[in-house]
């Protein structure tokens, strides 16, 4: 079997290694100016490379924008990467880089992959000098890298095995195995295979390298990074944890937060993870203004029909859907008069992405169809089955529409929910809802609805909530679900909006240099770049709310760039270190 994986492996990176270098050429062929590659290698100069005409108006106005900020003085650093290859994740990683500098006045050091031009121009342009870069592996290295992760796994060929893997302190047995998901699309695996074993030399490599010629390094006391799930990122996110390096990590998009990293027993959790701490001041001291926001939020919300909605496929979203009432929906599905619970189905290889061990189920898909086989047996309530909203423009592999095709013409009381209804007839007819960890969890509760959660989630930190723990529970759950189908407590809804509050109000700030933008691949580039210039111009560090936000943040040490001034919400300002629950 090991000699099986080996080959096979080693045959996979070098399949991937040509397609590389194919994928490269037409990269270049398309977005570089040869004249210009040339001359920059002969010159050793800084020679914008890149075709297009904003982005070289982009690249000269950044250069002469950077003067507005100071110059860096001290021989501490501040690494910025840019390992997700995007146009906006670059600039927002340079842009937060270069506004928390303004409290440090460090020096910055880009951490790109060997070949990222332009992320080294735009870099560049905001005053970075020094660079460490990520090589890619030769052919020794890649056979001799296939070999150590053949000896690492051992006889783990069990997936559950599998993700335990630790390679000099560093969890890449899960980082992999979440990588292995998100860029294949195989949403699931029981053994390990080729592909996998190929993926994990690749992060072995990337953790030695990292650790040798960067980690090395004992002037590093920051790092800015955009995610810190799926590899590289994660790798380089646990290393600067285990070398005591504060991570600030970017939520949201123009409105943007920092989440600030500071322990090793942080390494598992989410950005999005509000502290206890601050969680209880703030419903302490504001509920008029958050019974007063939900109300608004729930009429805007209604009135617009946008609640549910992903924002990145919301100009898909057609916005003329019916809205049903529990007994219309009853009648439309011609069902007998049952509890209705509805069953939300997480996104299979990207949403919602879980971070470090699980508490239940390895992935979304080993729960999505654990659940279905439980629910097919449960005649006593009316279930629907909601697909996540992007699903179907991130296809997985493994998807199973067949199973769910099987159940429904099987099963009476179990219905897909209808692309022509809205959302909001979910809310105007479910009793209960159930999810593996996705937002219901505290939508629902907020707007009155019990929900069920099994897995770590944004808000499983929060004490007022937990989920279902262990298969004996959850087998016990779906068993006796209508024990279950309860309005929650006035203190649990409650809880739930003020959770929705921190998130959806005040956790985020308006950066005035960061366009709104799609962050998908279909970015228009030359269009992000002529907005990004725009901005620059219009650009004070006084009108900015991050960039003020941000100086509250490191004042009193707190987890989050909370928005304090944002509804004028009442909190005490003093020293939290909330960084630890």
């Amino acid at each position: 079997m090991k000699i099986y994986l080996l080959i096979f492996g080693i045959i996979i990176r070098e399949m991937e290694n040509i397609k590389y270098i194919i994928d490269r050429f037409f990269f270049y062929k398309e977005n570089i100016s040869l004249i210009n590659l040339i001359s920059s290698q002969l010159t050793k100069k800084n020679i914008n490379i890149y075709k297009g005409k904003y982005f070289h108006k982009f690249i000269d106005h950044s250069k002469k924008f950077n003067l507005k900020f100071k110059d860096n003085k001290s021989n501490n650093y501040i690494l910025v990467e840019n390992f997700v290859n995007h146009p906006y994740y670059t600039y927002a990683n340079i842009i937060s880089a270069k506004l928390l500098n303004e409290y440090f006045n460090y020096k910055l050091l880009g951490v790109l992959r060997e070949g990222d031009f332009r992320a080294k121009l735009i870099f560049q342009a905001f005053g970075v000098k020094k660079f460490f870069t990520l090589k890619k592996q030769n052919l020794l290295s890649r056979i001799n890298y296939s070999i150590k992760a053949i000896c690492l796994i051992k006889d783990n060929i069990n997936i559950s095995d599998f993700c335990k893997i630790t390679y000099n302190k560093i969890e890449i047995g899960y980082s992999t195995y979440d990588s292995y998901i998100r860029y294949t699309g195989d949403s699931s695996l029981k053994k390990v295979n080729p592909k996998l074993i190929s993926m994990l030399s690749t992060c072995m490599y990337d953790c030695d390298e990292l650790k040798k010629k960067l980690f090395i390094k004992k002037n590093i006391k920051i790092s800015i990074q955009s995610e810190t799930v799926f590899n590289p990122l994660n790798s380089f996110f646990q290393l600067s944890l285990l070398n005591k390096i504060n991570i600030f990590s970017r939520c949201g998009q123009s409105e943007i937060s920092l989440r600030h990293y500071t322990n090793w027993k942080q390494r598992n959790t989410y950005r999005y993870n509000i502290s206890q701490k601050i969680f209880n001041i703030i419903k302490k001291k504001n509920k008029k203004k958050i019974h007063n926001w939900f109300n608004r939020f729930k009429n805007k919300s209604f009135k617009a029909k946008s609640f549910g909605i992903d924002l990145r496929i919301a100009k898909f979203y057609k916005k003329n859907k019916k809205i049903f009432n529990k007994q219309q929906l009853i009648k439309y599905f011609k069902w007998e008069d049952k509890k209705i619970v509805v069953f939300f189905f997480n996104h299979f290889i990207d949403r919602n992405y879980h971070n470090g061990p699980r508490i239940n189920f390895q992935d979304s898909y080993s729960w999505t169809k654990y659940a279905l086989n439980k629910i097919k047996h449960k005649k006593n309530v009316n279930w629907i089955l909601k697909p996540h909203p992007t699903e179907k423009f991130y296809n997985s592999k493994k998807n199973l529409d067949f199973e769910i095709s099987e159940i429904i013409k099987k099963h009476k009381n179990i219905k897909l929910f209808p692309n022509d209804l809205s959302n909001l007839t979910l809310l105007k007819s479910a009793d209960f809802a159930v999810t593996s960890n996705g937002s219901v969890g505290m939508e629902y509760p907020a707007f009155g609805i019990g929900c069920a959660y099994t897995e770590k989630s944004t808000y499983s930190n929060l004490a007022f909530t937990q989920p279902i723990k262990g298969k004996a529970n959850i087998n016990q759950f779906f068993k006796n679900i209508e024990n279950y189908i309860t309005k929650p407590k006035e203190d649990y809804i409650f809880n739930s909006k003020t959770y929705l509050y921190i998130q959806k109000k005040i956790l985020l700030s308006n950066c005035t240099l960061l366009p709104k933008e799609d962050i998908s691949r279909a970015i228009k580039e030359e269009n992000f770049w002529d907005k990004c210039i725009s901005l620059q111009r219009k650009f004070a560090f006084s009108n900015d709310d991050f960039f003020k936000m941000l100086g509250i943040q490191l004042k009193y040490k707190m987890r989050h760039t909370f928005n304090l001034d944002k509804d004028k919400i009442k909190i005490t300002r003093k020293i939290y270190k909330d960084y630890i629950d």
